[in-house]
């Protein structure tokens, strides 16, 4: 899709995607965040939306050196 072609944004705040159920939730967290994620990317492309991912996509950090391209990051200021 060109950068051009999109009609606005989809903001999506700090999913946390994890392998655990984190706490105390009583759902099945790893696929509720997928889920959600899957809605919100689903929704962006069906309204020709740029999605942007707020905070942080990964509950615990995350290498993106293994892949060929690097996502675009803006720095927070959490301190982490």
């Amino acid at each position: 899709m060109e950068r051009d072609s999109y009609c606005g944004v989809l903001l999506i705040g700090d999913p946390h995607v994890e392998g655990r159920v984190p706490g105390f939730r009583k759902d099945e967290y790893p696929e509720v965040v997928l889920e959600k994620l899957h809605w919100c990317l689903k929704t962006a492309q069906d309204q020709n939306l740029l999605p942007v991912i707020l905070g942080d996509l990964f509950h615990v950090p995350r290498a993106f050196s293994q892949y060929h391209t690097s996502p675009h990051v803006h720095s927070s200021n959490n301190g982490r």
